[in-house]
């Protein structure tokens, strides 16, 4: 259970946060059209949504490593879940921040 909700987190990051995924669609559009075309943003699912790439991987392990309805049921949660842990990720980055610049401020000489 731990190894799929590692997985749905990294998914998360890269889909989500990074930026890695923007990147990439760049580049694929780069090389399919050239400077031909001006960039329009797509969607290459499930590889730019985290629900949809968290629901296939999480699949993709079960079929690897034993699979269960109360696992699937488990995995539908996680991807479901993905825009809060999404949401909760960038909390815990400001959130240290804001302790960061608090204790910067108190032991300011």
């Amino acid at each position: 259970m731990l190894n799929l909700l590692l997985i749905s987190l990294i998914l998360v990051f890269i889909i989500d946060i990074s930026g890695f995924v923007d990147e990439m669609k760049r580049l694929v559009w780069k090389w399919v059209f050239g400077n031909k075309k001006e960039y329009r943003d797509f969607d290459l699912k499930p590889f730019t949504c985290s629900l949809c790439a968290t629901w296939w991987a999480g699949i993709l392990y079960l079929c690897f490593t034993g699979f269960s309805w109360e696992m699937v049921a488990y995995v539908a949660l996680l991807s479901y879940l993905t825009p809060i842990m999404k949401d909760m990720m960038i909390f815990v980055k400001d959130l240290m921040i804001k302790i960061i610049d608090e204790l910067y401020y108190i032991f300011k000489v």
